[in-house]
Parts: C-alpha cells; sequence; structure tokens
C-alpha cells in the first residue's frame, strides 16, 4: 500500500531487492520475458496515476513515469503494448519500450477492473458487467459482450476439441460465478458457482484453470470436464494472484495479507495437503478491536467480583447493550452465555476477551467486510457517495440503532468524494477504519451483532443459551 515493489526468491524465501518510485497503492504488476533473450521486464500501475516499467534484473526503471490525469486501476502487456485501465472506464495504449502514448479510449462507463491481451485483441471488464474486445491495431470496439453482473477479472485459455481449436475468455464475477464465453460468437458459453463471495483472479494453465475468491478459497475447475475439481481453503485472506509451477505440481497463492502459500496440485490419484504459509510481511496494523472491548467493558462494568475485579451481570450487559443502541439485543444478549465461561451469571473482562479474541483473529477480515456491506447497499463491491448520502436519508434515529453516526457518514462521504470515480473499494474502506479507532468504536454495536449472529450459525459455537458454557 506503500507503493513500493518487492522481489522475492521464493526457493530461498529472501527479499531480493525492493523497486521505489509509486506513491500510492500498486493496483496491478505484469511481468514479461523479453523475447530471444533472458531479459524479464515489469510493469506496474498505481492509485497515484503513473504507470512505470522496470528492469527486473536491475531494478531500474525502463522509462520515465507515465503520468496520467487519473487513477489507474489495471495493466496487461503484449509483444508492442502497455495497456492501461483507468477508474473512470479508459483504455490508455503506450510503447512497451518507451512508455509513450499512443492512444486513448473511453471504453467503459466506470471502473475497468481488468483487462488481457488474447489473440492480438485486448479484452476488458467493467463493474458495468460488460467485457468488451478491442483490436489493438485499429484500437477499435469489434465485440461487446454482456457478463454475469458486475466483474472482477479476465482470464483466457484455447481448448482442443477433437480436430479443432476452441478459443474462450474467462470472467470473474462480484457473486462468485466464473463464466466462460466464446470468442467468436461472443456468447456465455457456461457459467460455474464455486466461490461464495466474489472472484479476485483467475489462472488458467493446460486444460485446468485455478480461481481465487474473496471468500478466502482457491478453486481448480478442469474446463475439459466442465467441473469444480477441488476447493483449497484456508488463506489467510483475498487471494489476489495465483502462479502454476510448469510440471503442474503445486500453486502459488499471493494474498492480500501479504502472505504466499504453497499448494500440492490436487489430482485424483494423489491428494495434496496444504503447502506451508510463506509470510513475508509479519506487519499488522489490524483493528484495534480488543482495545474497543476493553473501553466498552470498562465504561458498563459497574459489578464487583469476590476478588474485587469488575464484572458484568445479565441485567448490566443489556443495559449496556441499550445504552448502545443495538438493533437487534436480543440477538446480541445471547453473547452473554457465550462470554460466561464458568456460568457464574457473571461476565469479566478476561471471560470477555477470551472469546472475541479468538474470533477477532479468526474472522478479522469477515467482520471488515461486514461493517463495509452495511454501507455497500447494492453490493457491487465499492461504496459510492450516492450510497452514503442514501444511507444518511434513512434518518438519525435509524442510524443510531445501527451504530451509525453523522460524523462517521460525513467521513464515509468525503473519502468517496477524494477518490478518483467518487467510490471506494473494500481494500481502501480497510485502511480508513484501521486509521480510525473511533469509527469503529461507533460501529461496536453494530459488529456485536454481526459477531452474534456469525456464531449462532457456527454449528461448534452454538448461542443457545441452555447450552453448556
Amino acid at each position: 500500500s506503500t507503493g513500493t515493489i518487492y522481489q522475492y526468491d521464493l526457493a530461498g524465501q529472501q527479499l531480493v531487492r525492493h523497486m521505489e518510485g509509486h506513491r500510492d497503492v500498486v493496483r496491478q504488476l505484469e511481468v514479461l520475458r523479453q523475447p530471444g533473450t533472458e531479459d524479464v521486464l515489469l510493469y506496474s500501475v498505481s492509485k497515484d496515476k503513473t504507470c512505470r516499467g522496470w528492469e527486473v534484473a536491475t531494478g531500474q526503471n525502463l522509462f520515465a513515469p507515465v503520468n496520467c490525469s487519473e487513477a489507474l486501476e489495471c495493466l496487461t502487456v503484449g509483444p508492442r503494448h502497455v495497456v492501461v485501465g483507468t477508474v473512470t472506464g479508459n483504455v490508455r495504449c503506450l510503447d512497451r519500450m518507451t512508455g509513450a502514448l499512443q492512444e486513448l479510449k473511453r471504453v467503459h462507463s466506470c471502473n475497468i477492473k481488468d483487462m488481457i491481451i488474447h489473440e492480438d485483441r485486448l479484452y476488458t471488464c467493467s463493474l458495468d458487467g460488460l467485457i468488451k474486445c478491442v483490436d489493438l491495431e485499429t484500437f477499435s470496439l469489434v465485440a461487446i459482450f454482456q457478463g454475469m453482473g458486475s466483474l472482477r477479472c479476465l482470464g483466457s485459455y484455447n481448448v482442443d476439441l477433437n480436430d479443432w481449436q476452441q478459443s474462450m475468455v474467462l470472467t470473474g464475477s462480484s457473486s462468485g460465478e466464473l463464466g466462460v464465453y466464446d470468442t467468436r460468437t461472443s456468447r456465455c458459453v457456461m457459467t460455474h458457482q464455486g466461490h461464495a463471495d466474489a472472484v479476485l483472479c483467475i489462472t488458467p494453465h493446460r486444460a485446468q484453470v485455478w480461481t481465487g475468491g474473496d471468500d478466502c478459497a482457491v478453486c481448480q475447475w478442469d474446463m475439459r470436464e466442465a467441473r469444480l475439481q477441488h476447493t483449497y481453503t484456508g488463506m489467510g485472506n483475498g487471494p489476489k494472484a495465483i502462479s502454476v509451477e510448469a510440471d503442474q505440481e503445486r500453486i502459488r497463492v499471493a494474498s492480500m495479507d501479504g502472505t504466499v502459500s504453497v499448494w500440492p496440485v490436487w489430482s485424483k490419484d494423489k491428494h495434496g495437503q496444504a503447502g506451508a504459509k510463506r509470510q513475508f510481511d509479519d506487519h499488522d496494523d489490524g483493528l484495534l478491536y480488543l482495545d474497543l472491548v476493553k473501553a466498552t467493558f470498562k465504561k458498563h462494568a459497574k459489578g464487583i467480583d469476590e476478588e474485587g475485579g469488575k464484572v458484568l451481570t445479565p441485567a448490566m450487559w443489556r443495559a449496556c447493550l441499550k445504552t448502545m443502541d443495538c438493533v437487534e439485543p436480543s440477538v446480541v444478549e445471547l453473547l452473554f452465555h457465550r462470554f460466561d465461561d464458568n456460568g457464574d451469571q457473571t461476565v469479566g473482562l478476561d471471560e470477555v476477551l477470551m472469546f472475541l479474541e479468538k474470533y477477532f483473529l479468526e474472522h478479522k477480515e469477515r467482520t471488515l467486510k461486514q461493517c463495509f456491506n452495511v454501507f455497500d447497499a447494492n453490493r457491487s463491491g465499492d461504496i459510492c457517495a450516492t450510497e452514503v448520502s442514501q444511507m444518511a436519508a434513512r434518518g438519525e434515529k435509524t442510524l443510531t440503532r445501527m451504530g451509525i453516526t453523522n460524523s462517521m457518514l460525513r467521513a464515509m462521504l468525503d473519502l468517496c468524494k477524494a477518490h478518483a470515480g467518487g467510490e471506494i473499494d473494500f481494500r481502501e474502506f480497510k485502511h480508513f477504519a484501521q486509521t480510525r479507532p473511533q469509527f469503529m468504536l461507533g460501529m461496536f454495536p453494530c459488529i456485536l451483532t454481526l459477531i452474534a449472529k456469525d456464531v449462532a450459525k457456527d454449528a461448534g459455537v452454538p448461542l443457545d443459551p441452555a447450552s453448556p458454557a
């Protein structure tokens, strides 16, 4: 998120070098091996509105930073071009070696989420639900595909069918669907539902495809048999990139929590187990969840136990929830029975922390995502100024019951307006929340309700007050 690019030796698990130049989040990287040489080039785009090219062996710049008038979202690299997509739907075509602007075209009405070059044509996808095909020679639009809802990522592959080859474009949607499109007819020929949340990346390899989702899972698909082969679970965060080794024995998964995990490829004959997780970045600026818990507890714990420590009784817990204006106090009340580890009808701070610390460590990202969804009313994957304004129009009484204050809404509105396109995605919301503990403290009633509902659905941790503590 600082704009620095890190190069690691995966075999030795060592940092080789870091490349500095970008001043904001790096949105995407693309690596290209120079034809006929051993030279490897790297291209990057950032929210700082620049595109850069690098020599991987030295970390030196290929050309001066290409400054654009808008934030850049994605890029793809071809034999002669570097093509970048912007948050407003524009496509910029640059010379691969000099960075000189060759073409500029408005392709989508909103944020371009991904693009690929396949068989000398550029394919782009957007939250508008469309896949568009552009001829790179004439830079003219040649086809439009209707996607399945808002789209997040693209992939492509060629499959041999008897005596002919069929060219396909793959799409990943915000609803977790993998779409398969025939490039000849521009029609969707197949959809697969494998993820419970948005598909973030697609990696084809031979007759198989791997997809990474915001549900912290990777799905392995057999495209010949048109079915899901295996689901890898246990990722610490949403997988953003997947690579397959040449011998197809292992996959490497890079996640948004700064880790790379190595997995044996699943096969019918040999079921692989999860590989060791390699932590490249142990920095965790997570939410101050436990500090919020302590602050809330100290404010409402009026009881005293035998050892003189402050405790909550069921009545105090109900009063606490009433003060916080929980939207569903009867649901959250039941959390008391999970806090009360020894069953003495009082809850000490240690008991509360013991339960919530484990929950937050395991579900920190999901809890944040649920808070994000409170604002993302249309589930587009982005929060826009209009959604924040519509929430403000619901009235102060309703907002208070949701744990949302006018100051929180103003802060969210200012954040949306400060970003190109007038909207923020989950990662930007996460950074916003992490740097403003008071924002999350204001949402604490909402968070408690979400936790209670989550726990109630978890068969291993029932919320039945009659269940044993």
